[in-house]
């Protein structure tokens, strides 16, 4: 599984709970090793809000962000800050 939360660009990361893993970022097809360290670097700057937030300030394409969506990897995510407010 590969959390938005947790997972590395290129690294595998074992689970809090030691029993499994968080693939990488470039575990998904055609998402590089640039846009993967793009997400980490927006993340360590302070936690993703929403789905649009993560567009906004990392440099995955729109394909990307369908295939990792498909993925579930924004599931925990709403879709706007807006979503948050109300």
């Amino acid at each position: 599984q590969i959390d938005i939360n947790k997972s590395l660009a290129t690294d595998f990361v074992i689970s809090d709970d030691g029993k499994s893993l968080y693939l990488p970022f470039i575990s998904i097809p055609s998402l590089g090793e640039s846009v993967a360290a793009s997400i980490v670097e927006a993340r360590n700057e302070r936690p993703f809000t929403s789905k649009k937030d993560v567009e906004y300030r990392t440099s995955i394409n729109k394909t990307q962000f369908a295939k990792l969506k498909s993925l579930g990897v924004f599931d925990e995510l709403p879709d706007d800050d807006i979503d948050t407010l109300f």
